[in-house]
C-alpha cells in the first residue's frame, strides 16, 4: 500500500516557499495517521499482494500457486490456523513444499491435521506441478470431491481418506495417469467405481474401503498391470 500526499506546497510565484498553513500541516496529519491505521490493521493483506505480485515478476508459476494457496486457505482448513502467510517464505508454510527448476509447489501435506469445517477448493486443480496432495487422516473435511483435481497431471499420490466427503468419485480422476496411490477410504462416497479409473497404469495402490459404492467392479481395473494393493470392501459392491 502507498500513502502518498498530494495536498498543495503554497509554493510561490517566485520559486520561494511559505510556511505552510495550519490547515495544510492538519490534513497531512489526518493522512499520515489513516495510512498508520490501515497498515497497521491489515499487514497481511498489504504484504501478500506485494509478496506474490514479486513470485509473479520472476516466477510467474510460483507466484500463481502463492495466490492460489492464500486463496484457499480458510476454506480448506478453516479452525487450523495454518501460517501461510505473506509475512513468510513459501516453503516455510505448513505442509507446503516447493522445488524443481523453475520453484513450483510440488507437495501439498497436511496428513493429520485437523480440517474440521473444511472442503475441498476446486482451486486446487491449478496447482499443475503437484506431485503429492495428502489431506488423509484429517477427520473433517466434508462436501464433493471436486472435478478439477483431474487437471493435476504430474500428481503421483493422492490421499484423501477418513474424511466425510460425499457424492461420487469424479471420472476426471481417470486423467492422472503419473498416479501411483489414491486412497479415498472411510468416507461417503456414492455411486459406482469410475471406469475412467482403468486408465491409471502406474497405480500401484487403490484403496476405496468403507464408503457407499454401489454397482459393479469395472473391468477395466483389469489394466492396472502395477497394481499392488486393491481395497474394495465394505461398499454395497
Amino acid at each position: 500500500m502507498m500513502c502518498t500526499y498530494t495536498g498543495t506546497t503554497n509554493r510561490n510565484v517566485h520559486g520561494g516557499n511559505r510556511r505552510p498553513s495550519l490547515w495544510t500541516v492538519s490534513r497531512a496529519a489526518v493522512l499520515l495517521t489513516a495510512c498508520l491505521l490501515v497498515a497497521s490493521l491489515s499487514p497481511s493483506i498489504v504484504s501478500a499482494q506485494a509478496t506474490c505480485s514479486t513470485l509473479i515478476s520472476n516466477n510467474p508459476g510460483l507466484g500463481s500457486d502463492c495466490e492460489t494457496l492464500l486463496a484457499i486457505r480458510d476454506t480448506l482448513a478453516p479452525e487450523l490456523g495454518l501460517n501461510w502467510s505473506a509475512d513468510l517464505s513459501l516453503d516455510s508454510w505448513v505442509g507446503i513444499r516447493v522445488g524443481g527448476t523453475p520453484e513450483r509447489v510440488y507437495a501439498l501435506d497436511l496428513f493429520n491435521k485437523p480440517l474440521d469445517g473444511g472442503i475441498i477448493p476446486s482451486a486446487l486443480g491449478t496447482l499443475t506441478e503437484l506431485e503429492i496432495l495428502d489431506l488423509g487422516w484429517g477427520d473433517g473435511l466434508s462436501g464433493t470431491i471436486p472435478p478439477e483435481l483431474g487437471n493435476l497431471v504430474n500428481l503421483q499420490y493422492l490421499y484423501l481418506d477418513r474424511h466425510d466427503l460425499s457424492g461420487s468419485i469424479p471420472p476426471e480422476l481417470g486423467n492422472l495417469t503419473n498416479l501411483k496411490e489414491l486412497n479415498l477410504k472411510i468416507n461417503d462416497l456414492i455411486g459406482p467405481i469410475p471406469p475412467e479409473l482403468g486408465n491409471l497404469t502406474k497405480l500401484q495402490l487403490l484403496h476405496l474401503s468403507s464408503n457407499d459404492l454401489t454397482g459393479s467392479i469395472p473391468p477395466e481395473l483389469g489394466n492396472l498391470a502395477n497394481l499392488k494393493e486393491l481395497w474394495l470392501g465394505g461398499n454395497e459392491l
